[in-house]
């Protein structure tokens, strides 16, 4: 079921959502002083935050919002970290030929490190988007009942 409910279109959004809010966000927060940049927010954070809501918004569904949006965030942080690493220290002169290359390993492990982070922060933001999704709409029946399955 889990493996399933990865394949829509809704994870796929959160993903590029969470991937792209990543690298935006860092280049825009970020700020390099004597060689060492530095940003006041974790890698991800509102990234996480907005693709939680769209994902939990658009799923309406809050168990399977969650579990998509943690995937989504974690995965997105990952990437995300590695594409910024790779294109804001990797192209630099200093960096070398292969600098790109070694920035964006380097990006992949501090995604992995610390992409929990923004990925609890979209699914909680999931959560509290489903959540309210499912209200504003009225969907409040069990999709578990199999006398609701045709309502």
């Amino acid at each position: 079921m889990w493996q399933a409910s990865l394949k829509t279109w809704t994870f796929v959004l959160g993903l590029i959502l969470m991937v792209v809010g990543t690298v935006v966000e860092e280049f825009a927060l970020s700020k390099e002083q004597g060689g060492v940049v530095s940003s006041p927010l974790p890698i991800g954070l509102v990234a996480g935050i907005v693709s939680g809501l769209a994902v939990g918004f658009l799923t309406k569904d809050s168990e399977v919002a969650v579990f998509r949006a943690f995937v989504g965030g974690y995965l997105g942080a990952i990437l995300g970290a590695a594409a910024f690493a790779a294109l804001y220290w990797g192209t630099k002169p200093e960096a070398g030929a292969f600098g790109w290359t070694i920035f964006l390993l380097g990006g992949l492990f501090v995604g992995i490190a610390i992409g929990w982070i923004p990925a609890l922060a979209a699914s909680g933001s999931a959560y509290f988007a489903a959540f309210a999704a499912k209200t504003v709409t009225g969907r409040h029946h069990d999709r578990s009942s199999p006398t609701d399955r045709h309502s």
